[in-house]
């Protein structure tokens, strides 16, 4: 299995053991998807994960590319954010991978930073465009 399959299949995993996923999740793993240029079958293998679990920690220590490394972290920040809030949780999914991937813990919370900075500018800008409207 390439490791862009596993990356999104470790991101599934990380869904489904939330519960149910919801619509924004469900556009969330779609949308990595396409980034990733899965094809309809990895797809498929991606689905059952999602509907079935899998295990997130071995999943994650099957990514050795250092760029697919730094991707899937981005990724499970960004989808521990979806709700605009980290739980317990989710802290513990961004700490396997961030400890699988050797990354400190001053550039993971530098990043989380960044992160919740990114979401609150597109929020300001999404103010804008609406303040544009009228």
């Amino acid at each position: 299995m390439s490791e862009r399959v596993t990356t999104c299949k470790a991101l599934a995993a990380m869904i489904h053991d939330a519960g149910t996923p919801t619509v924004d999740e469900m556009r969330f793993i779609a949308h990595v998807a396409l980034e990733l240029g899965l094809s309809e079958d990895d797809n498929k293998s991606v689905q059952s994960i999602l509907e079935g679990g899998g295990s997130f920690d071995e999943l994650v220590a099957e990514v050795k590319d250092p760029e697919m490394q730094l991707f899937l972290f981005r990724q499970v920040v960004a989808a521990a954010l979806i709700d605009d809030h980290i739980n317990d949780s989710e802290h513990s999914y961004i700490n396997t991978a961030a400890t699988a991937f050797t990354i400190s813990d001053e550039l993971r919370a530098a990043f989380i930073a960044w992160m919740h900075e990114g979401m609150d500018w597109e929020k300001r800008g999404m103010a804008l465009l609406d303040q544009m409207k009228n």
